[in-house]
């Protein structure tokens, strides 16, 4: 979990924002706030809700009740001293995280040091603080706050100028001036630095503008400090326009217009013009991406702070040539400069380059560098000279060790690939065939090589439409081919061999095996589980990281670009047959495998006829529902990419297995069309390799599902298969399955009668197998049909003997259910109080579970029971949990109860 308070109060299970009531947001924001994280009941009601009896410990008991269903029962205990105490870890909660970077900061022994754990610190406060809690403590607590943010920002702006980055400072207090244009301190930090560093000709325009932000009530004050700074020592002035006798420029022939990079070119010139505290470069993408064009384009913008020239050179670190010597590049750029090297020796070589670039303003242009230690003899020191590096490698060591600023080139937007392809080749024939260009441009997959590869195609062949090139691209067996013109020498396939050409043997096997996998993202354990080991796999997965051969997209999780999965998947076909189907069982094994333990810890028993994972799969071993929801949720698109990879591949027992796999997690998150499309998908493949009572399961699942999309005959023609199947096979316990599902039809179609016949005749059969779990399902379906029937006390009797047997059982989803038809009873029997308490059980229990159409459901049950006692602020806070979680499951009965909740309002 991770709660923040310097923003918006909100808690985060990840990246999910978890829902709160606004009541229960306030309890968790003063707990977080207070000493210790504790505080009484006395002082919770005293500051929250001043004027409400403290005796009224159930307002408090329900918003503490609430917050403890989202963010765990662990989380906040009730103290045997009618206190509350919430448990969280220090560095999950963004305020303490900002305390302890400014007691860094205070103890830290280096202006750099104290400068950047202020920066650390800062880097917490995202906006004004306490925001969606109201209330006068809350007010102050937020006026505290502020207050320290502001001093924080004002620590951080002397310590900025202290270590000599001057540009940042300045950059840094016109935000804080934009934020709190009545704060008189940010004028004068402004105001004093702008005159007293070399800066006196932008003094006046500044001042006004500053003058013009202030207004009234702080000009006089302004008026003031000008006089003073006027009146004393005038700062000292160099000639900013001297230059050398000579200036190299040796900028190659690029183009002079860009498409698409407005913000990455923003920050390149940024750091090349020195607003940030180091003034190198690294441009890191994959290959084709356009990092050189970069490079060039932040050159030309910032040319003019660089009067001493610009240096150049292809480093060649991913060609089919030898990468060049940094004694080469030294050797040649000295010369370029006219200055003779005092030794032959790399260290010679290296101190007098440097030596030269310490005393002139100079822009290093390093492309196509290999690694950090290809350029690190090559780069400035602090100065006025700065450097730009292109690399396909992330060279995180340069950034981490010498502080360089990293700026990842990703790919291009698809309008920014048709603008790219329109400059070309004109906008006439783009607007001829707009809807074939942008699909043109899809299969480009936001690479500008890729855009110029097929608008030199279509430039040297004006007969050539986009529509012929699109139906290459549609049927060409190799992808890769369309992207080839031989006689512009831009060739896609051979510029990403040079990326895999330097490819250590585990890391290029890994990258073959990524082209089978089906994507669209992998895990860290998926892809190492593809390697012999754990160790090389990973070893090989940071290597392809490293490479931008993939993309950590989030926290380890991988995505392969499609025109490099392209290559991947031609570097498959090299690998043969045998090995392809090797690699295919081997990922859907980790998938399956995973999916089944996850399966099983939503609904423990479940007993999937999976056989024993192979010993060397890394297996999550979720803890709890939640982790293994989250486990789905991460892993659904890929599952339901590896189903069609093993149907299309004749990997039947897969095909069979895995959707079973998913069934439970589809229906809780309210899947049910994907479900009934991949239950159908398993029992194509059951009919060709698995027995009839397995075929009868998928049934039964299927007509649960068509249940799910309000399609009851439908499920009721299944479930009569079912049992017919099972009779065949002398399959007593899927006999008992399907005379329960049945019956559960025919109570919800309005047929008591015929669902107790049923009921009975499943119990019969539960009961001799010794089925605990499936003895108590009927007991409550029994017990409701005698509540349709108006038999309240049999209802009642029935349903709480249900009750005791799940309880005996790991089955939650059943207590639950039991639960909520218990309360039914209870209400239309008239005892409120009891009902209450069984509908908020079910709805605690359902929301532990991640069943959030029943959650969802049961909370309507409990909105009915609040209306029937006149409780309409209860009534309001049930509809609009119900109306969250009907949203976010995007079910379309969210508007009925979004119509009953305004009524209400």
């Amino acid at each position: 979990m991770e709660y923040r308070l310097l923003e918006q109060v909100a808690a985060f299970r990840g990246d999910r924002l978890v829902a709160l009531t606004p009541k229960a947001r306030s309890v968790l924001a003063f707990l977080l706030l207070s000493p210790d994280q504790r505080a009484s009941s006395k002082t919770i009601f005293k500051h929250l809700w001043p004027g409400t009896s403290a005796t009224k410990t159930g307002l408090l008991h329900r918003q503490v009740s609430d917050l403890r269903n989202a963010i765990g029962v662990d989380a906040v205990p009730v103290l045997n001293s009618g206190s509350y105490r919430i448990v969280v870890a220090r560095e999950s909660v963004d305020l303490f995280r900002y305390e302890q970077h400014l007691e860094y900061a205070r103890t830290a022994t280096s202006a750099k040091g104290r400068a950047a754990a202020l920066e650390a610190a800062l880097r917490e406060c995202r906006d004004d603080p306490l925001q969606s809690v109201d209330g006068a403590w809350f007010h102050e607590r937020r006026k505290e706050l502020i207050r320290r943010w502001q001093q924080t920002v004002e620590d951080h702006l002397h310590a900025t100028l202290k270590v000599g980055a001057m540009p940042n400072a300045i950059t840094d207090c016109r935000r804080a001036i934009e934020r709190w244009p009545d704060d008189p301190r940010f004028y004068r930090f402004l105001l004093h630095t702008i005159y007293h560093n070399d800066s006196t000709r932008e003094f006046l325009p500044v001042f006004e503008e500053c003058r013009l932000k202030a207004g009234g009530a702080l000009r006089a004050e302004l008026d003031a400090l000008r006089a003073e700074l006027e009146s004393g020592p005038q700062p000292m002035r160099r000639d900013a326009n001297a230059i050398t006798s000579y200036a190299p420029q040796q900028l190659p022939a690029h183009r002079t217009s860009i498409i698409g990079r407005d913000a990455d070119l923003d920050a390149l010139c940024a750091v090349l013009a020195g607003e940030r505290s180091s003034r190198i470069a690294a441009l890191v993408g994959t290959a084709g991406v356009g990092k050189s064009v970069l490079a060039f384009r932040g050159a030309d913008s910032t040319r003019e702070h660089f009067p001493d020239g610009v240096l150049h050179t292809d480093l060649q670190g991913f060609s089919e040539h030898e990468p060049l010597k940094v004694e080469q590049v030294l050797a040649r750029f000295l010369d370029d400069l006219g200055v003779p090297p005092q030794t032959p020796t790399l260290e010679g070589l290296t101190a007098v380059y440097r030596s030269t670039l310490a005393q002139r303003a100079i822009l290093v242009v390093l492309d196509n560098a290999r690694d950090m230690k290809h350029v690190l003899p090559l780069l400035p020191g602090p100065g006025s000279s700065a450097a730009v590096v292109t690399s396909r490698n992330a060279l995180v060591s340069l950034v981490a060790r010498y502080g360089a600023n990293q700026i990842v080139v990703a790919p291009l937007a698809l309008d920014e690939c048709v603008a790219l392809l329109a400059s070309i080749i004109g906008e006439q024939r783009v607007r001829a065939e707009p809807d074939t260009t942008a699909e043109v441009m899809r299969h480009c997959a936001g690479l500008p090589f890729a855009v110029i590869v097929i608008a030199a195609r279509l430039l040297s062949r004006p007969a050539l439409s986009l529509g012929e090139v699109l139906n290459e691209l549609r049927s060409a067996t190799h992808k890769l081919s369309t992207f080839v013109h031989d006689e512009a020498d831009l060739n896609l396939r051979a510029v990403l061999a040079t990326s895999h050409g330097v490819l250590s043997s585990p890391a290029a096997a890994l990258f073959w095996r990524l082209g089978v996998h089906p994507g669209p993202t992998i895990s860290r354990d998926a892809a190492t589980d593809l390697v012999a080991s754990p160790i090389a796999g990973a070893e090989a997965l940071n290597e392809l990281r490293t490479a931008h051969l993939v993309e950590e997209v989030s926290y380890n999780r991988f995505a392969i670009h499609d025109l490099v999965r392209a290559y991947a998947e031609e570097k498959a076909t090299e690998a043969g047959d045998a090995e392809r189907r090797l690699t295919s069982e081997r990922l859907l094994d980790h998938l399956m495998y995973n999916a089944r333990d996850c399966d099983d810890a939503i609904v423990p028993g479940r007993n999937l006829r999976l056989g024993a994972a192979p010993a060397e799969l890394q297996l999550v071993s979720p803890k709890g529902i939640g982790a293994a929801m989250a486990w789905f949720t991460a892993e659904y698109d890929v599952i339901m990419a590896a189903i069609e990879h093993a149907v299309r591949h004749g990997l039947h027992t897969y095909a069979w297995l895995l959707p079973l796999t998913l069934t439970t997690f589809q229906w809780r998150s309210n899947r049910y069309l994907d479900a009934r499309h991949t239950l159908q998908v398993s029992l194509r493949a059951a009919e060709i390799v698995a027995m009839p009572a397995d075929q009868a399961m998928i049934l039964r699942l299927i007509a649960g599902t068509d249940r799910g999309l309000g399609q009851p005959d439908l499920a009721k023609i299944r479930l009569a298969t079912v049992i017919d199947l099972a009779e065949d096979d002398n399959d007593e316990l899927g006999v008992a399955h399907g005379c329960h599902g049945l019956a559960v039809l025919h109570r919800e179609t309005g047929d008591p009668e015929h669902a107790e016949e049923r009921f009975r005749t499943a119990l019969v059969i539960y009961r001799r197998l010794g089925n605990v779990v499936g003895e108590a399902g009927v007991l409550n379906g029994i017990g409701c049909t005698f509540s349709d029937r108006g038999q309240y006390d049999h209802a009642l009797a029935t349903c709480t003997e249900a009750l005791a047997l799940f309880r005996t059982t790991t089955d939650e989803n059943g207590q639950a259910n039991t639960l909520d038809c218990l309360a039914g009873i209870r209400l239309a029997t008239g005892d409120i109080p009891a009902a209450i308490a069984d509908f908020e059980a079910a709805v605690a229990l359902y929301r532990r579970l991640e069943y959030r159409k029943k959650e969802a459901s049961a909370l309507q049950h409990l909105a009915d029971a609040w209306h029937t006692v006149g409780n309409s602020h209860e009534e309001r806070q049930a509809l609009s949990q119900t109306l969250y979680l009907l949203r976010d499951l995007r079910d379309p009965e969210a508007e009925s109860v979004a119509r009953r909740l305004g009524e209400l309002t």
